[in-house]
């Protein structure tokens, strides 16, 4: 249950993510500070969300950092076909750096509240089965 439980959850922050990064009338032209701060913290999300299914161990930070990065650089190249969207070099770079902050916090802040999270979602399955059972 855990499984697709982060599954799901790495399904909806990239979801998330794609529909802000694609859609027309999504744009900060004309905030960057302000674009490039979301583009570090939806890709902290998204690696935060990916460690989570790999588990916070040295193998899955690598492995959530590389696959959020992987993550931004398919959608950069989606916004060079997009005549209302560009393709950024720097955007790559901030979203890799956005990932990458997930070493320093994997037993920290953000990805303890996920973990928390998904503990109170599936104890909440789990009572839920208790009374009535599937």
């Amino acid at each position: 249950m855990r499984e697709k439980l982060n599954l799901a959850a790495v399904g909806i922050v990239c979801a998330t993510i794609t529909y802000f990064s694609v859609y027309q009338s999504f744009s900060l032209v004309g905030y960057t500070g302000s674009s490039y701060i979301l583009h570090g913290l939806a890709y902290f999300g998204l690696a935060a969300v990916l460690l989570m299914h790999f588990h916070p161990t040295k193998h899955g930070i690598m492995e959530s950092i590389i696959l959020a990065s992987a993550a931004g650089i398919g959608i950069e190249l989606i916004q060079s076909a997009l005549s209302y969207r560009t393709f950024s070099f720097l955007d790559i770079m901030v979203n890799t750096f956005g990932a990458s902050l997930v070493v320093f916090d994997y037993h920290g802040f953000a990805v303890d509240k996920i973990v928390a999270l998904e503990d109170k979602a599936l104890d909440q399955i789990k009572d839920l089965n208790k009374v009535v059972p599937v």
